[in-house]
């Protein structure tokens, strides 16, 4: 009669274990790197685009408008000074943000007034590229 005991409060606590208490697994954080090039050297894009330049605010959201993540980018490189992507003529700002997967869509926004640029998963895997210019 104790090893019925036994066995059954051990069935209890298994199953008081996996009852309300039990969450979905959230994926890891992704560090996510992008950038946004301004299709024109570094000088001249500061005064055209005097809104984008280092230190300026990037914002992400989820479909319903929630903030993911906000960061700031980095000081702006000309693509001829460049070794990575950027063409002569172009100047790069990046960025670093961290998401949690799991929306079907991520709008990102730097910037005022320009609105939101929308990317699937794979794309912010991959690293957003914005553009202007």
């Amino acid at each position: 009669m104790k090893i019925t005991v036994i066995a059954g409060a051990a069935v209890l606590i298994t199953l008081a274990a996996c009852g309300g208490n039990a969450r979905a697994a959230v994926p890891p954080p992704l560090a996510v790197s992008g950038e946004i090039d301004v299709q024109e050297s570094c000088f001249t894009a500061s005064q055209d685009y005097p809104d984008i330049t280092g230190g300026a605010q990037v914002v992400v959201t989820s479909p319903s408008g929630r903030v993911v993540d906000t960061g700031t980018l980095a000081g702006g490189t000309d693509g001829a000074a460049d070794s990575g992507s950027g063409a002569v003529g172009q100047c790069s700002y990046p960025f670093t943000l961290t998401i949690t997967l799991g929306q079907p869509r991520y709008g990102i926004a730097i910037g005022h007034n320009r609105g939101t640029i929308w990317f699937t998963p794979d794309q912010m895997r991959n690293g957003p590229v914005l553009s202007l210019g």
